[in-house]
């Protein structure tokens, strides 16, 4: 205990030591913040400037313009809005082959023209190693899968052909394409 009575005297007067540095630093720090003032009325001139010729009425948003189009965007939806009960199932059955390869980019690409051309028919593209085939239509009858050749023939896709494959039954009907993407900001403004 008389060791700790000894130390604490040099304990003290390092603490205020710590303490004087600490105070000096910050009364030398005062010139530093004249320019900090400086700064600051130049941000005060230039707010001021700008707060006068602000007019936040630009920037509102035409609410009827907006309710129109997103009703305008939706309305095809709403029709595909009613569900059928009964669940899909797979059978055996037929569909139009429009496209066979072994190249994805190629059967993407012929995919999405047929959707383009026919967009109330389902496309498929099943991939059967190596192979990508790009099939159109559900179909019970060989007969059905033959007209949807003859339709495909005339579109420009003259090698298609019926071939037997398994299908769902009880599909809805396929939605329309709806434009989901936002218009830019320019465009909305009226």
């Amino acid at each position: 205990m008389p060791g700790y009575l000894k130390s604490l005297p040099n304990k003290f007067s390092a603490v205020c030591l710590c303490l004087a540095s600490l105070i000096a630093a910050g009364c030398g720090a005062s010139g530093e913040s004249a320019g900090t003032s400086q700064s600051m009325a130049g941000l005060n001139d230039f707010l001021s400037r700008s707060e006068k010729t602000f007019n936040p009425s630009l920037y509102d948003a035409d609410l009827h313009y907006l309710t129109a189009v997103e009703q305008e965007r939706h309305a095809s939806l709403e029709i595909h809005s009613v569900f059928t009960t009964a669940v899909p199932e797979t059978v055996a059955g037929y569909r139009a082959q429009v496209f066979f390869s072994n190249n994805i980019d190629s059967a993407n690409s012929v995919r999405d023209r047929v959707e383009q051309l026919l967009p109330a028919e389902w496309t498929y593209i099943i991939f059967d190693v190596p192979y990508y085939r790009v099939r159109v239509g559900n179909y019970t009858d060989r007969s059905d899968a033959e007209k949807m050749v003859r339709t495909l023939d005339g579109l420009g896709f003259r090698d298609s052909w019926a071939v037997p494959d398994n299908i769902i039954l009880n599909l809805p009907s396929k939605p329309p394409a709806v434009d989901m993407e936002p218009e830019p900001r320019h465009a909305r403004i009226r």
